[in-house]
């Protein structure tokens, strides 16, 4: 079953956390930090990596968290190793830990994170279109995969709606294939659009409560979902003027590669704008 959650107890011990307070609260309502409500669970998102969990404490992956302490500078002497210590403590190392993300993200989870800084729901300058969750699991029917996971999930505030998204940087392979036959996301967007059909109503009230901690938490004030399109575009970033009259032009725009499925092309995801991206993208 889909569902979404953050029992009361873990808000009350999320906010009174030091953490929480001193640092990241203030990233969330700026957008450079992406919260996203899992089940009885908060991650935290930060330049292209999740940077925190939370279930009433945090904690991060070691590649995150590996900084020498008090070393000197750049190098490091032999002799000096045994002074070498690791931090102690995530608040003090804030910055360094949100740096390390940047240096593990992909190329799409950096391109995703740009996205979020200027259209997360929790932040104070949150527009009509908004990131309402990323990274978003669905139980796979499929024996090679234990979950299928889109990228995005927006929502219109307006029209209370909410829209999938699944995000391809140029250079992913799935997204290409021999001219005249269809690539793999194609097949992957189908998986989506048939887990979403299924599960829609579970999906729709999942994030009417994820809505409903978001406006405890962050004071959002955000409508209540009331529908879902059962579509799931592609966006696809992150290719120059000569890409896109070549490679992109001749294997998926006029083979009809893409013609199956709504999608969206934008060079530099930088430029973006969710209002275009949700109007060129509506339901076939």
């Amino acid at each position: 079953m889909f569902s979404r959650g953050f029992a009361g107890s873990k808000i009350v011990s999320l906010t009174n956390s030091v953490l929480y307070k001193k640092r990241l609260l203030k990233d969330v309502l700026e957008g450079n930090v992406f919260p996203a409500i899992r089940n009885d669970e908060m991650h935290f998102y930060c330049n292209g990596g999740r940077i925190f969990s939370f279930d009433n404490s945090f904690k991060t992956h070691i590649k995150y968290a590996s900084i020498l302490r008090h070393c000197g500078g750049s190098y490091i002497l032999e002799e000096n190793l045994s002074k070498i210590k690791v931090i102690d403590n995530f608040i003090d190392y804030y910055e360094r830990i949100k740096e390390n993300c940047s240096l593990y993200a992909g190329i799409e989870a950096s391109g995703v994170y740009k996205l979020l800084r200027k259209n997360s729901y929790a932040a104070l300058n949150a527009t009509d279109i908004i990131v309402l969750d990323i990274e978003i699991s669905f139980s796979s029917k499929d024996m090679e995969n234990s979950q299928d996971r889109i990228d995005l999930l927006l929502f219109d505030r307006k029209s209370s709606t909410l829209k999938f998204i699944e995000v391809k940087h140029f250079s992913n392979n799935e997204l290409w294939s021999r001219e005249g036959t269809k690539p793999k996301v194609i097949d992957q967007i189908k998986t989506y659009e048939n887990q979403i059909q299924r599960s829609q109503s579970e999906i729709i009230s999942a994030y009417i409560e994820y809505v409903k901690i978001a406006n405890e938490l962050f004071g959002a004030s955000i409508k209540l979902p009331e529908y879902l399109e059962l579509s799931v575009p592609l966006l696809i970033f992150g290719f120059d003027r000569d890409q896109l009259k070549g490679r992109f032009q001749r294997l998926l725009r006029d083979d009809g590669s893409l013609e199956s499925i709504n999608y969206y092309a934008i060079g530099n995801i930088d430029d973006i704008n969710l209002n275009t991206v949700w109007e060129k993208t509506k339901k076939l």
